[in-house]
């Protein structure tokens, strides 16, 4: 009996790894639809959709669009984080395990490729990087060397180890300057500068100074462009802040006019005072201040007048209210200030001589 489940089992078992096995091949049969599409084989239920017209119904293939569109979100999202942690081999390759699911997908296909350029251009660089090193490590062996030849004699070996780094270093500065030239056609001057630098410390030929005489040459083309760009951004700046406080301007001059209107001097004052020194000399914020100017005086006037009239008739705290209502309007006039002035002596006298009465 035992052996008898053991063979039922092993039977469903096979049965299962058989139906695995002919999704994974490919046999597709029209009960393996749900099956490819748990698997996320999308281009392979889309071709089973294609095979058994019974099959291919509006409804399932929107589920086929729709769970393209999630798996895409899903794997981008994947590759995405692993490109931010800088691994950008597992990235491309979660990329070109989701391109076998879904060949078509430009999405994916898009991102892969912008991974697939970074990856190649760290590559490049980091070659770039070893050159350099190898180069520089070189340099600083064969100066030890020729130091220690004041000092001690060289064996055989360390001849044959110095002569040997010459011949290396004589093959780095053709590198060096195929990479110096490399990036100067690619318009990246500063690696290019690295490069065409070490070169020239090592034997600044014919090859090398005329590639740094081009190197100079781009980058003075390129501080020009700089120069007129950063002029073009100011231009664009200055004229973006003079609309801005034409804007300003305007709707300074229209609340200073409805204070006007309405005889709150004091409002339109410190309304008008806001307006930017940009547009002080348009000429309707100058018809505006005249406008002011005139308002201002004739109000000051009358109450510098009021003023004098209760200061005379010994009414001097009223005389003071009346002038202080003349300095909120016109602040800066010494003549209120002088009445001012004077009339808080008076008080400040009236009030002593009260408290001797006393």
């Amino acid at each position: 009996m035992r052996s008898l489940l053991h063979a039922l089992a092993l039977l469903v078992l096979l049965s299962g790894c058989a139906q695995l096995e002919t999704v994974r091949l490919g046999q597709d049969r029209p009960e393996d639809l749900q099956t490819l599409m748990d698997r996320h084989e999308y281009a392979r239920a889309g071709q089973l959709l294609d095979r058994y017209p019974h099959l291919d119904t509006t409804e399932r293939r929107r589920l086929l669009h729709d769970g393209i569109s999630r798996y895409e979100d899903t794997m981008l999202d994947s590759a995405q984080a692993k490109a931010g942690n800088d691994n950008l081999v597992d990235a491309i390759d979660v990329l070109d395990e989701a391109l076998l699911k879904v060949p078509g997908s430009t999405r994916l296909q898009f991102y892969r490729d912008e991974l697939n350029s970074r990856r190649t251009a760290r590559l490049r660089e980091n070659e770039r990087q070893k050159l350099m090193s190898r180069a520089r490590f070189l340099l600083d062996e064969q100066q030890l060397y020729e130091e220690q030849l004041n000092l001690d004699p060289p064996d055989f070996t360390e001849r044959w180890k110095n002569s040997r780094n010459r011949h290396e270093v004589s093959r780095l500065h053709g590198e060096l300057l195929d990479c110096g030239i490399e990036k100067l056609e690619q318009n990246a001057l500063d690696p290019a500068g690295e490069c065409l630098s070490l070169a020239s410390e090592i034997d600044n030929t014919d090859e090398v100074a005329t590639a740094l005489a081009r190197l100079e040459s781009k980058r003075s083309s390129a501080r020009t462009i700089v120069a007129k760009q950063e002029k073009i951004t100011q231009v664009k700046k200055q004229r973006t802040l003079k609309k801005k406080h034409i804007n300003r301007t305007q709707d300074l001059l229209t609340a200073t006019r409805a204070a006007l209107d309405n005889d709150d001097l004091v409002l339109a004052r410190t309304t008008f005072d806001r307006i930017p020194p940009s547009t002080r000399k348009d000429d309707n914020v100058v018809a505006m201040q005249e406008q002011l100017d005139t308002a201002i005086a004739a109000r000051v006037t009358g109450l510098l007048d009021r003023g004098d009239r209760q200061y005379r008739a010994d009414k001097v705290t009223a005389a003071i209210a009346t002038w202080r209502k003349a300095l909120a309007i016109d602040p800066d006039n010494k003549e209120i200030n002088e009445r001012l002035e004077r009339a808080g002596k008076v008080l400040a006298r009236l009030e002593e001589l009260k408290s001797k009465q006393k």
